[in-house]
């Protein structure tokens, strides 16, 4: 499985609300950020289409770098998908995941949590967040192209904390656990 294959299975969860949701601001407290050393190491993700692996490592100023690949390969500096920093917001975790490179601008906003052997992955439900730009509690927009509707947060992070931290669990729908992978 190829890197891109691996990413596109994770991002499909998001697909699965109809819309992907990036923020242009990341949660707050990236200046403060520290690497989570629970996430440390390598994760497998077993889906029908095969075997996937996400690597977190240390990264500079704070950030963590998050590798994937498939069954036979072993990351280098071109399966680098993201930059990353950890968040934590009241009881819950969560990623700001930014793609490197010419990808894009924006971040994912993942809320995670790790027991010992389990990550599990909740990404932002899209017709929740349409819904409160709709209602003016969140500042974004919106553009269609078919099959998959972009939603862009362009509030503050500030702003962004405050409304995740006031909404409901189901702001979140869960995506995916992933295994420790123990040498």
């Amino acid at each position: 499985m190829k890197a891109f294959q691996l990413i596109s299975l994770i991002l499909c969860c998001v697909y699965m609300c109809g819309c992907a949701v990036v923020c242009t601001n990341p949660l707050p407290n990236a200046d403060r950020a520290k690497p989570d050393q629970r996430l440390l190491g390598r994760w497998m993700l077993k889906t029908d289409e095969g075997t996937g692996y996400i690597q977190f490592d240390s990264g500079p100023n704070q950030t963590m770098t998050v590798s994937t690949f498939g069954d036979k390969l072993t990351p280098d500096q071109s399966d680098r998908a993201f930059t990353m920093f950890t968040t934590r917001l009241g009881n819950y975790d969560y990623m700001n995941l930014r793609f490197g490179g010419p990808r894009g601008d924006g971040y994912f906003i993942v809320r995670y949590s790790v027991t010992t052997d389990k990550l599990a992955v909740w990404f932002l439900a899209g017709d929740k967040i349409k819904r409160a730009i709709d209602e003016g509690k969140l500042k974004g927009e919106e553009k269609s192209s078919a099959p998959l509707t972009a939603i862009t947060i362009t509030d503050s992070s500030a702003k962004i904390s405050a409304f995740i931290e006031t909404s409901s669990d189901d702001l979140f729908f869960h995506c995916a656990d992933l295994q420790k992978v123990r040498n």
